[in-house]
């Protein structure tokens, strides 16, 4: 079995190999998207939309990179362009609970409740 950098404590390591795999392949969307959780995981927002920005530019209709840009734009607190974000996701992926969470974050912050309340009705039992 191979282990990542990650999870031997090395993460430095992924992102280096995660921007060699680009340098190698820039037509290859996933590296961006692995860097751009990078970045997210340790809160460098802008940073993560960076990447999440090239995973659209080389496959618009990825769904991925919209709900993780629109997280980063929430945790950012750009709210109308997280759910703009959040919406386009939806769209394109409307099984997907992640998404509707993410939406009853964006209206409690905006002190929607009820709005949040129901996208909160959406999401499966546990």
């Amino acid at each position: 079995m191979r282990v990542g950098s990650d999870e031997v404590g090395r993460e430095d390591e992924t992102l280096k190999h995660l921007l060699k795999a680009v340098e190698i392949d820039p037509a290859f969307r996933t590296p961006y998207a692995n860097i751009g959780y990078k970045y997210q995981e340790i809160g460098h927002y802008d940073e993560a939309i960076k990447y999440y920005n090239k995973v659209l530019e080389l496959d618009p209709e990825e769904p991925s990179g919209f709900s993780n840009r629109s997280y980063n734009l929430y945790k950012l607190c750009r709210l109308k362009d997280a759910m703009k974000e959040i919406n386009k996701f939806i769209e394109i992926y409307p099984a997907n609970s992640f998404a509707y969470k993410l939406r009853a974050l964006i209206h409690l912050r905006t002190k929607r409740i009820k709005k949040a309340y129901n996208e909160f009705s959406k999401l499966p039992l546990i």
